[in-house]
């Protein structure tokens, strides 16, 4: 029974709570969005590969400041790994659902759309993937790493 109560709350906080969040950090910051935006629609490729680099890094970095015994190396490491990666992941989940929401609303209404209104659709496309066990991971993964 917990087990259910524990997945039906990962459920609830990933509907409600990531959207929130991207709405939040696109109003704080909508000129970095925008222009990662142009940057990703002009060089996909790249964008994919600088993600899964830092990606990379900063988890590879989290880890080895955790391992040793060393309480400072510890702390800094913790910050790394429970502040600095879920930022990355909200940024480029914010910048791919505004690029998927930018093209899905240039095909229904055949007019730019303001960032809000991408950032909605955009996010109506991709949380039902995080929900969605391994393809939907892997998608989100994807997405993630382009954005």
């Amino acid at each position: 029974m917990a087990i259910k109560q524990n997945l039906g709350f990962l459920i609830l906080c990933i509907v409600l709570g990531l959207p929130a969040l991207m709405v939040l950090t696109a109003a704080l910051v909508p000129d970095y969005i925008i222009r990662a935006q142009t940057i990703l629609k002009k060089r996909p490729r790249r964008s994919f590969l600088v993600g899964l680099v830092n990606a990379a890094f900063f988890v590879a970095l989290a880890f080895v400041l955790v391992s040793p015994n060393i309480e400072a190396l510890n702390i800094i490491g913790g910050f790394i790994g429970v502040i600095v990666l879920p930022l990355f992941i909200v940024v480029g989940m914010l910048i791919a659902a505004a690029c998927i929401g930018e093209r899905i609303g240039l095909i229904c209404s055949k007019r730019q759309s303001t960032l809000l209104r991408q950032l909605l659709i955009g996010t109506v496309v991709v949380i039902p993937a995080l929900i969605v066990p391994i393809f939907g991971w892997l998608v989100v993964l994807i997405i993630l790493l382009i954005g």
